[in-house]
C-alpha cells in the first residue's frame, strides 16, 4: 500500500503545482486526480471485454438553471455537469452573531489595554466562531436571484432575469465543497473561521430540478444560422459576485471557460484579475472563436514564441494551464521529448471530452433518489489558505477513522463543522 506522499507525488508527477512542495488545494487535487484516472481509463478501455463505465462518472451530478425573464414571463432551461456542489458560507444566517460582536469587541478592548502597556486583570477571553446552520447555506445556494442588466430575447429591451439552480441527476458519490473563504481588498483568499455542522445524512430530493413545467412558455431558441456564441451562465456570474468579485469580471470568466463551473470561473479571475479590460463590459455577441482568442493571452503567445515555440504550441500549453504563461512555459520544456506528441494527446483528449459530454446528454448520467449518507471528509488545519495541513476522517464500518499523512487512528468524533470537502454516498 503507497504511503500518502508516494502517491501524491505519483498523482502530481508533471503537474506544476501538485508536483512541487508547496500548500495546494484539496479541492483542485481531487479534480486532478479525477482527471488522471479518465485519461487512464480512456487509454485502457480497449482492452475491456465489456464496457465498466468511467470512475468520474460516479461523482457527477447534474445541474439544471432555469431562467426567467421577467418582461416575457417565459422561461430557460439549461443543464451541465459538475463533480463538485460548491456551497456558500452565509454569515448572515449565523445564530450567535450578537455572541460574536461582543466577542469581537472584548478582543478590540484587551488588544488596546496591551498596546499602552497594560498587563494587569486581563481576562482571558473564551474564543467565540460564528455558527451557521447548514440548512441555511443550501437555502441559499438553492435560492431565486436576480440579474440585472438582461436583455429580453423576446421584447429586445434591457431588464432583469431571475435564476436559480436544481440537481436534475444525483450522482453515487455527492462531494460537497464549503467555501470556507472569502477575499480581502487586494483579492488575496482569506480563510473563514466558521462553524457549519453538517448533517450526517443528506436529504436533498426537494432540490430536484425537472424541467419546464406545465403552463410555462420557453424562451425562443436563437436561429441556427446565427453565429454560436458563449452566454455567461447567470448562476455562476451570480455565484462568482457573492465572492466580491464585479459582475463584469464574472461574466468573462464565465465566458472565457466556456461556463465550465464556478471553481473554474474562480481560478480564471484569480489569474486576470490585474488585466487592464478585467471590469469592463464584455461585447455581447463574440463568438466562440473569438472568445477563444480572448481567453488565451496573444502577449503570452507571442513570449513563448520568442522562446523559440510555435504558436500552435503556445496556444495548446495556454489552454492546458488555465492561460498561465509560467505554467505554460514549464508544461512545454517537461514535454520537450515528445511535444508534438503531447500537443495531440490532449487535442484528443478534450474531442474525447466533448464526445463524452454529448454521450452523456443522449444517455443520461447516473442517477438515484436525492438521498445521502456521509462518508468521509477533509479538514484544513491552519488559520491562512496558503498555509496549513489536511487531514481526513473516513466512515468504515461504522466508525470514524481519521488519516493525519501516516499516522491512522479510530476517533469519536469527526470535526463535521469544520470541513472542507464532504463525500456523501447515495441510499439506495
Amino acid at each position: 500500500r503507497p504511503r500518502p506522499r508516494m502517491f501524491k507525488n505519483l498523482i502530481g508527477r508533471n503537474h506544476p503545482e501538485f508536483s512541487t512542495g508547496g500548500q495546494q488545494d484539496a479541492m483542485e487535487f481531487y479534480q486532478h486526480l479525477l482527471d488522471q484516472i479518465f485519461k487512464a481509463e480512456r487509454v485502457g478501455s480497449s482492452r475491456w471485454n465489456e464496457d465498466p463505465g468511467l470512475t468520474s462518472d460516479l461523482f457527477k451530478l447534474e445541474l439544471e438553471e432555469r431562467l426567467e425573464d421577467t418582461q416575457s414571463k417565459q422561461v430557460q432551461y439549461r443543464k451541465r455537469s459538475d463533480n463538485v456542489l460548491p456551497i456558500f458560507i452565509t454569515t448572515d444566517a449565523a445564530v450567535n452573531k450578537e455572541v460574536f460582536e461582543e466577542y469581537e469587541m472584548r478582543k478590540l478592548k484587551r488588544a488596546k489595554k496591551l498596546e499602552t502597556g497594560a498587563t494587569e486583570d486581563q481576562e482571558e477571553l473564551e474564543p467565540v466562531q460564528l455558527q451557521v446552520p447548514f440548512e441555511a447555506c443550501l437555502k441559499h445556494f438553492f435560492r431565486e436571484r436576480e440579474i440585472a442588466d438582461f436583455t429580453s430575447p423576446v421584447t429586445k429591451e434591457k431588464g432583469t432575469a431571475l435564476t436559480s439552480l436544481r440537481i436534475s441527476r444525483f450522482p453515487k458519490y455527492l462531494v460537497v465543497q464549503m467555501m470556507r473563504f472569502q477575499f480581502a481588498e487586494d483579492w488575496t483568499p482569506v480563510k473563514l473561521d466558521v462553524l457549519v455542522e453538517t448533517p450526517e445524512r443528506l436529504e436533498l430530493e426537494q432540490y430536484r430540478g425537472a424541467g419546464i413545467q406545465e403552463g410555462e412558455l420557453a424562451l425562443p431558441e436563437t436561429a441556427a444560422s446565427a453565429p454560436q456564441a458563449i452566454v455567461p451562465d447567470g448562476a455562476i456570474v451570480v455565484q462568482l459576485t457573492e465572492m466580491g468579485f464585479s459582475e463584469n469580471g464574472a461574466k468573462r470568466a464565465a465566458v472565457a471557460t466556456k461556463n465550465a463551473g464556478t471553481e473554474e470561473g474562480m481560478n480564471w479571475l484569480l489569474e486576470h484579475v490585474n488585466d487592464v479590460d478585467f471590469n469592463n463590459p464584455m461585447v455581447e455577441q463574440a463568438t466562440l472563436e473569438a472568445t477563444f482568442k480572448q481567453a488565451i493571452n496573444q502577449e503570452h503567445v507571442s513570449n513563448l514564441e520568442a522562446m523559440g515555440f510555435t504558436a500552435m504550441q503556445a496556444e495548446a500549453a495556454l489552454g492546458a494551464t488555465d492561460g498561465n504563461i509560467e505554467r505554460a512555459a514549464d508544461w512545454l520544456f517537461s514535454h520537450m521529448d515528445n511535444l508534438d506528441q503531447a500537443i495531440a494527446e490532449l487535442k484528443n483528449s478534450d474531442q474525447q471530452a466533448e464526445e463524452q459530454s454529448a454521450e452523456e446528454h443522449a444517455n443520461g448520467l447516473l442517477d438515484g433518489k436525492g438521498s445521502y449518507e456521509l462518508v468521509g471528509l477533509i479538514s484544513h488545519i491552519g488559520k491562512h489558505t496558503q498555509v496549513g495541513h489536511y487531514v481526513a476522517h473516513v466512515k468504515k464500518s461504522g466508525k470514524w477513522i481519521l488519516y493525519n499523512d501516516d499516522h491512522v487512528a479510530v476517533t469519536r468524533s469527526p470535526p463535521r463543522d469544520l470541513g472542507y470537502l464532504y463525500m456523501y454516498r447515495r441510499v439506495d
